[in-house]
């Protein structure tokens, strides 16, 4: 029956071993890797996103895009030109004497030059100009939040790696811990000492922090992969980062009102308002006459130079007072428009408003949050080291000292948290503000 025990026991040691020594193998490819790895601080990152990233270099063309526009809306108040030039060949028979002489030919040659210039458009040139200036306003606080957004996600797949790197740290400190307590725990049941149970405990946590480890693998390629495609790259590499979590708190702030003039979304909905008001002036541009200004001059002849001379010069008023009520339906639907704007531009505030106060509050709570952590830790860890003599020297129970190595680790894990979500309430309170860095 002896044998049969240690026949069991080394066979599951056999594996053991085997298991660990895929996982030292894991440990130093890890390591390797990281060495040689490509390092970014997080200025490099900016940098880089700000020129590869899809979705800012998007925002950008639209900003161009909405500049091309309005001043597009310019060359309403400008005179429209054209020029032209002709050349004319016939022949014209008149009795029956030109048609057996082939008829008579005559050639002509003409150029000229003609012009229009909008007097009074019903106010709509100056309506369209405005509502292009709005929209062009708008198309910057979009940039802005956009480039904003975009910041934020940069800056949280940042610390999603940092996090990773960490934690494999934490997982390679803790492991060494776990090894070193089921040794202790080994020669205390070997010594009989200690029950077999609290054995297979130490083992069970040691096994648990191997699988820790292994997961904090696989999680930090996918977050290298993460940040690699916020930063705009096509390709993926081994990357480390550098960096730390800290975050400086905000200064207390009395109101948002003023912080909320400032908000792209607030902007974005106010000039918004805007142009849809100016879309309801432009509607009601129909209803008024149509004055213009036009001219022309030419010259013709058949042959060079040409010596006939015409010129003309007009104003010309007009006014469509029937067009199957089409320019009804469209005041209708531009003041239904602005009336929606209005509204939409009232709740948007209130969110804003809402947003400010909870990611101002969120910022306070995890700065603070961060110190508790750490005194929590600090004594987590004194009571460790005290616990661990105790326990070698059989002055308190596995049960009482498996606890608090428990507490410790998981204290440590706990202010990685911690830290980490002070710094991404910090990404959020500046993507709130719309402010980039």
């Amino acid at each position: 029956m002896k044998r049969i025990i240690i026949s069991k026991i080394t066979h599951h040691h056999l594996w053991q071993g085997l298991l660990r020594g895929v996982l030292l193998a894991g440990i130093v490819l890890v390591n390797l890797n990281l060495v040689f790895a490509e390092t970014l601080v997080w200025e490099d990152v900016l940098a880089e996103a700000e020129k590869k990233n899809p979705r800012i270099i998007s925002a950008d063309q639209s900003l161009k895009s909405a500049g091309l526009s309005y001043r597009n809306a310019f060359t309403n108040f400008l005179p429209q030109l054209s020029a032209s030039a002709g050349w004319r060949k016939s022949s014209s028979i008149t009795s029956f004497e030109s048609f057996a002489e082939g008829g008579r030919e005559d050639e002509e040659f003409n150029y000229g030059i003609s012009g229009r210039l909008s007097v009074f458009s019903g106010f709509k040139n100056s309506s369209k100009l405005k509502q292009e200036r709005a929209e062009l306003k708008r198309e910057e606080a979009e940039f802005k939040r956009t480039f904003s957004d975009t910041i934020y996600d940069l800056k949280v797949a940042f610390a999603q790696v940092l996090k990773a790197q960490k934690t494999i740290s934490l997982s390679e400190e803790i492991l060494k811990r776990r090894k070193e307590n089921t040794q202790i725990v080994k020669l205390r049941y070997e010594a009989g000492r200690e029950d077999k149970g609290a054995y297979l405990r130490s083992e069970a946590d040691l096994y648990q922090t191997e699988y820790e480890f292994s997961k904090a693998e696989r999680n930090l390629k996918t977050q290298q992969v993460k940040l690699l495609k916020e930063m705009g790259r096509d390709e993926f590499k081994v990357i480390t980062v550098s960096g730390t979590f800290k975050v400086v708190p905000p200064e207390r702030i009395l109101s948002f009102q003023e912080l909320l003039v400032e908000n792209p979304d607030y902007l974005v909905a106010r000039y918004g308002v805007d142009s849809a008001k100016y879309n309801l002036r432009y509607a009601r541009g129909a209803f008024y006459p149509q004055i213009s200004f036009s001219g022309s001059t030419s010259r013709s002849g058949p042959e060079w130079p040409l010596e006939r001379a015409r010129w003309n010069f007009g104003l010309s008023l007009s006014y469509p007072f029937f067009s199957g009520g089409k320019e009804i339906y469209d005041l209708k639907i531009a003041r239904t428009d602005k009336v929606k704007s209005e509204e939409d531009f009232r709740e948007i505030k209130q969110q804003i408003l809402l947003g400010l106060e909870q990611s101002y509050n969120g910022l306070i709570d995890a700065v603070e949050n961060v110190k508790v952590k750490e005194k929590y830790f600090v004594a987590s860890e004194e009571r460790a080291k005290i616990s661990r003599v105790k326990y070698i020297n059989g002055l308190i129970s596995y049960q009482d000292w498996d606890t608090i190595e428990n507490e410790f680790i998981n204290s440590k894990k706990s202010l990685l948290e911690a830290e980490f979500n002070a710094f991404v309430a910090g990404a959020e309170w500046k993507r709130v503000l719309g402010k980039g860095e």
